[in-house]
């Protein structure tokens, strides 16, 4: 917290570093987690808007990211820094995820949970997840692809929303 210098004695004017509808929604959304809150893809997909409408929203590409392709398989591994908020892509497919470093609360449709570092776990596809990160966290995602480019292997591991899960289960 920031104290204005040039403030009058008698009042207190206080300099914040993130916008206050961030704060606002931030606290409302943290507040709803502690109290075991666990929404339905629609909700996460209004909390992932509400998110990206913050005048400071952060993109997959202004976080650290490293990419790696080795005989068939493709990791993706994420830095994020400990306060920030994060969405999740919807995965097509099945696939590992180790949490390296850190501790966050992760929310998605069937639970709302800490995760603690060093930890493992297979995460089921059609899946978005919503990250509080706690401390300094690195997360890594393996999946089986013999694509051998970012852009193509992403795209045959992410879906762009949930309409594409619909579409898929309709195929015969």
């Amino acid at each position: 917290m920031l104290v204005n210098p040039l403030a009058k004695s008698n009042e207190l004017q206080v300099c914040v570093e993130k916008p206050i509808k961030r704060i606002y929604e931030e606290s409302l959304l943290i507040s709803e987690v502690a109290r075991g809150y666990i929404p339905t893809r629609e909700e996460l997909v209004q909390i992932q808007e509400m998110i990206e409408s913050w005048d400071d929203a952060k993109t997959a590409d202004d976080y650290l990211v490293f990419h790696n392709f080795a005989d068939g398989m493709y990791t993706r591994e994420m830095h994020v820094n400990k306060g920030e908020i994060i969405v999740g892509k919807i995965h097509k497919n099945e696939h590992i995820v180790n949490l390296l470093k850190g501790r966050l609360i992760v929310i998605d449709e069937y639970a709302n949970r800490e995760i603690i570092a060093p930890c493992s776990f297979t995460s089921k596809p059609g899946v978005k997840r919503i990250g509080i990160i706690l401390e300094d966290t690195v997360w890594q995602d393996i999946h089986r692809t013999d694509e051998t480019t970012i852009e193509r292997a992403e795209n045959e591991i992410f879906m762009k929303d949930y309409n594409e899960i619909e579409v898929q289960s309709c195929q015969l």
